[in-house]
Formats: structure tokens, sequence, C-alpha cells
């Protein structure tokens, strides 16, 4: 017989505390540090064994526990490949909507696998989804967006790390923080966060062009802005915010 049982779920760390964790005590003199370091995080995760002993092992071990143990062994799967080949196929394509039978024909599975694999990647907190914004019926029928509960898995999922799509996973757990978030997508254009009155896209390099607000620009009634490698200011009502100053906030 066993007694009622409290789960609690505890996060990874957030940008503050991480450079509290790794020592980074910034002074204003230092400011100039916090892109750099920004993109350590980014790619390190804040996973805090992780982050104190960059043991790849320690990630690679943690990751298949979760995978063995907590999903297999307790939903009595045998073929662990196509939950291994699942979790690489959404890591590639994070960022990008993904159906059901998008990410079927990657593994090779069939849809309703891939939906009962989603399941118990969000039962074990591996993953979060991400709905379209819309009427209930648009949101349950349009492909949901993917992303891990930590950055730092990239490294041991996935064998060519794409930083963008990194940074786009990190601005979508610092928002989700703050509530639910959707993306937005009408006419093919496709805004990658928006939360009530506000819309957010992640562009992670220095030179923001015009080109790169058009998604933007088309999108009515919210207040916008751009998360960037190092640039911040204003370009004609899109307000630009560098990612460690966003994610600092």
């Amino acid at each position: 017989m066993t007694g009622k049982q409290r789960v609690i779920h505890v996060y990874p760390l957030n940008f503050r505390e991480y450079l509290q964790f790794t020592n980074n005590e910034i002074t204003p003199a230092d400011a100039h540090l916090y892109p750099k370091l920004a993109e350590e995080y980014a790619t390190m995760g804040g996973l805090p064994e992780y982050v104190k002993t960059k043991d790849l092992n320690y990630l690679q071990y943690l990751l298949g526990t979760i995978i063995y143990r907590d999903i297999a062994g307790t939903h009595g799967i045998r073929n662990v490949e196509n939950l291994a080949d699942t979790l690489a196929c959404l890591a590639q394509s994070v960022g990008t909507p993904a159906s059901l039978r998008k990410i079927a024909r990657c593994v090779g599975i069939s849809k309703d696998d891939v939906s009962d694999i989603l399941y118990f990647f969000k039962e074990a907190n591996l993953i979060y989804d991400v709905e379209r914004e819309g009427k209930l019926s648009e949101r349950k029928v349009s492909p949901r967006k993917i992303y891990l509960e930590d950055t730092g898995f990239f490294t041991v999922i996935v064998d060519k790390i794409n930083l963008g799509a990194i940074v786009e996973n990190l601005v979508y757990l610092k928002l989700k923080q703050q509530g639910e978030v959707r993306y937005h997508r009408t006419s093919g254009l496709e805004v990658d966060f928006v939360r009530g009155n506000m819309a957010w896209e992640s562009k992670y390099k220095d030179n923001i062009a015009e080109e790169d607000l058009k998604n933007l620009r088309n999108l009515r009634g919210y207040s916008k802005a751009v998360i960037t490698r190092t640039k911040e200011g204003d370009m004609n009502g899109v307000t630009l915010i560098p990612l460690w100053r966003f994610l600092l906030q």
C-alpha cells in the first residue's frame, strides 16, 4: 500500500541563477560579457550537475534514464529505438510546426505510435508543445511546435547544433514561465510566439534587416519584439532586445 504522492517539478536554472551558480558576478563595467555568457548558457542549458561538471556522460545518462526507465519501463515499451528516434526527429525540427504524419514519416512508425510517444515525453517533462493561435477548432487540428525542457539536451540528441533553434527554444522556456504562449500563422506567415497582445520573434544575430521583421509587420493588433544577439533599440515600432537582457527580465 502506498500513500499519496506529491510531485514537485524542479525547473532547470534560469539565466540569473546560472550566473550565480557559475560565480559570474557581472558589474556594469563587465556588461560586455553578457552576450557571450547568454550564448554559453543557451548551449549548456540549466541542469546544475552538467553545468558544474560539463560531463556529456551525465547528460547521456540522464536522458537514458528518462527514456529507458521512466518511459519505456513504466509503459512497457519494447522498441526503445522508436523513442530515441522520435526525440531526435523532434530536436532536429524544433521551432517548426510538426504534424503527427510528418513525425511518423521521419521515424517510420504509425501516427498513433507518435501520438503515444509525444504523450509519454510530455508526461516525463522532456518536451513541451505549443499550439497555433486561433479558434479552438484551429488549435486542435493545426501542427504543434515542440521544444525541449532543457537546451543542454541538444548536445547529446542531434549531431549538428543549430544555435538559432536552440535560442528559440530558450526564448520559449523564458516566456512559458509567465504563462501559456502560442505561435501565430496566417497566410503562410508565421510569428514565433504570441500571448495576449504581445508578439515575439527570435532572430539570433547582430544585424536585423527590415526583411527579418516582415512577418511581424503583417501582424495586426500586437506589440512586437525581436530577440537578437546584441542589437537593441527600436525599428519603427518593433522593440529589439538582446538575448541576455531578455533572459534577465
